[in-house]
């Protein structure tokens, strides 16, 4: 599987993954798994190349396409269990993602510059899709995370009267939809570009530098240390180009 420090990600239909997810839990699947085969499971044959990628990125299949420990960890699991296990997977696969943002709160805005670091770049907003298709199959994402789409209310006709003898209706506030990014995990991109000055582009570094602790003795694992400051070198490295000698 290539991780994500290697910058390559899935990008195939959500549906068409958990479909051969569902179909190894319910009837199992034969080794190794090859695109004919998933294809038979359900999956249509111009994205079977794309969905044996995201098992692969998954760490579901090795690279002959024989099952791993993570995809019999998810034969296994009782169905009260399952959406925990798939949720440990996702957060293995995609660590630099949950490393700057949580899925259940995250703007869309927060999930491109999450999705900046990885490539090819194209396919960018398909990754992002299958990433919320699998936290909402984890239940790390609950309910549809889309907005509701605004419709346009035909004009009313001059012969006609209002019942409010031309006035407007009173404004009902309106619940805030789901997916509405916490105000108090990151900085909004408004203030980081009026008050601090700081481009677009590196919002990915200052989401990171919300992850430090914050607690008042500032403490925190060697492991989670590592991969904080393994995040930022891949962020830095995506964003800055290196140069072997000074310029003049």
């Amino acid at each position: 599987m290539p991780s994500d420090l290697e910058g390559i990600c899935a990008y195939a239909p959500s549906g068409n993954v958990i479909t051969v997810i569902h179909q190894m839990r319910d009837r199992g699947l034969k080794e190794p798994v090859t695109m004919q085969l998933i294809t038979v499971a359900g999956v249509a044959e111009g994205n079977a190349s794309r969905t044996i990628q995201a098992l692969r990125f998954l760490d579901l299949i090795d690279e002959e396409g024989y099952l791993t420990e993570n995809f019999k960890a998810l034969r296994n699991a009782p169905s009260d269990e399952y959406p925990s296990v798939l949720g440990n997977i996702l957060k293995q696969a995609y660590s630099h993602v949950f490393m700057v943002l949580d899925p259940a709160s995250a703007s869309d805005e927060q999930l491109h510059n999450a999705f900046r670091y990885y490539e090819p770049r194209a396919q960018r907003q398909r990754m992002i899709s299958l990433f919320k298709g699998l936290c909402r199959e984890a239940q790390l994402i609950t309910g549809s995370s889309e907005a509701p789409r605004r419709t346009r209310s035909a004009p009313a006709s001059k012969s006609n009267t209002s019942p409010n003898n031309g006035r407007k209706p009173p404004v009902t506030e309106r619940p805030t939809p789901q997916g509405t990014p916490d105000s108090t995990f990151v900085p909004s991109q408004s203030n980081l570009n009026t008050t601090s000055g700081i481009s677009q582009e590196y919002t990915l570094l200052l989401n990171l530098l919300q992850q430090l602790p914050k607690d008042v003795e500032k403490h925190w694992t060697s492991a989670k240390r590592e991969r904080w400051i393994q995040a930022v070198t891949a962020s830095v490295d995506l964003l800055i180009e290196v140069d072997d000698e000074e310029r003049h």
